[in-house]
């Protein structure tokens, strides 16, 4: 079965531009179980594992992403690009360790003055939108319980939201002058 999914990581201002562009470093997706919610109200947990979060078609997926505020109630296309994005990702994700997994990082530029306002005042964390096959395997990744596994994900957005699923730990980062902490 293919689903969508939204998961979420850390993203740091590092500079404004001459343009008044936002420019940094984002971290846009982690290894780990992750816990999503049905529609049903129930929760399931799935297993985002190393072998398929490293994958070179996922990889090669999260090159130049649309940056959006906030998740579209659609996947973002050609057809949409215009209406929905704010700015874009880096060319590459580079591995490194995050909270103990392995997430990957890379450069972005968001240059929508609205959207900068936001990310600026409250919109600092980070969710990446993709699709992915569930394999319907279950189990136990590094002492914590799964209830599926996904593999085959294909990056599709990056949203900029007020509150992500894995916390502060998955944000812009501002430079220590705008540093703010959301606790909603």
């Amino acid at each position: 079965m293919r689903v969508t999914r939204y998961d979420d990581l850390p993203m740091r201002i590092d500079a404004v531009g001459a343009d008044g562009a936002l420019r940094g470093r984002v971290s846009m997706t982690r290894t780990g179980v992750f816990s999503y919610r049905r529609a049903d109200g129930s929760v399931v947990r799935e297993l985002r594992h190393p072998d398929d979060v490293l994958a070179p078609a996922h990889l090669d997926s999260l090159a130049m992403l649309p940056i959006t505020l906030g998740h579209p109630a659609e996947l973002v296309t050609p057809a949409n690009w215009r209406r929905l994005a704010i700015g874009t990702t880096g060319p590459r994700a580079d591995v490194v360790d995050l909270a103990g997994e392995r997430a990957l990082e890379t450069d972005y530029v968001i240059a929508d003055g609205e959207a900068i306002g936001r990310v600026k005042r409250d919109a600092q964390q980070a969710s990446l939108g993709y699709t992915v096959q569930m394999t319907g395997e279950a189990g136990t990744y590094n002492g914590q319980r799964y209830d599926d596994r996904q593999t085959a994900m294909v990056a599709n957005h990056l949203a900029a939201v007020l509150q992500g699923r894995a916390g502060d730990s998955v944000r812009f980062h501002l430079d220590a002058a705008d540093a703010v902490l959301v606790t909603d």
